[in-house]
């Protein structure tokens, strides 16, 4: 007797079910991600320019401590939110992925099922993936047959 294969083996992965939707949401999700990064990164700047004007104020010479403080804390900030700005866009990403998968894949499914129907060779529910979006509109078409 053969042994079948994982479960895991026969599950397809299509990353995009559709491409030109998926996309644009992906850009936008990322290019949020990015607009965000860059006001903190205005923020900041603004922030250590402040410190700056404050140094000149006081009259602190150019190689005084303080400068040179203010100078490691703007690198060692420009670092981390740099770090956690590509986070944020690989996590917005992902998270895009997924929700535009919970869109894409029902209405994809959708009207591959209504071109079946067209076709006259389907005769049966509508059905979504559980954690889909767009349920009610699987069970609105499945009243026919109850």
């Amino acid at each position: 007797m053969a042994k079948s294969p994982p479960k895991s083996a026969n599950r397809r992965r299509q990353w995009l079910i559709n491409p030109r939707f998926q996309l644009s949401f992906l850009a936008f999700s990322a290019g949020s991600a990015a607009a965000t990064a860059l006001i903190f990164f205005s923020a900041s700047a603004y922030f250590f320019w402040k410190l700056d004007r404050l140094g000149e104020t006081l009259g602190l010479p150019a190689d005084h401590v303080f400068f040179r403080f203010v100078s490691e804390q703007r690198s060692t900030m420009t670092w981390v939110m740099l770090a956690f700005s590509l986070g944020a866009i690989l996590f917005l990403i992902g998270a895009g992925l997924l929700m535009s998968h919970r869109v894409a894949g029902p209405l994809y499914r959708m009207q591959e099922h209504l071109n079946s129907v067209a076709e006259g060779k389907v005769d049966r529910p509508l059905k979504f993936r559980q954690k889909d979006y767009f349920q009610e509109i699987a069970e609105a078409y499945n009243r026919r047959f109850k």
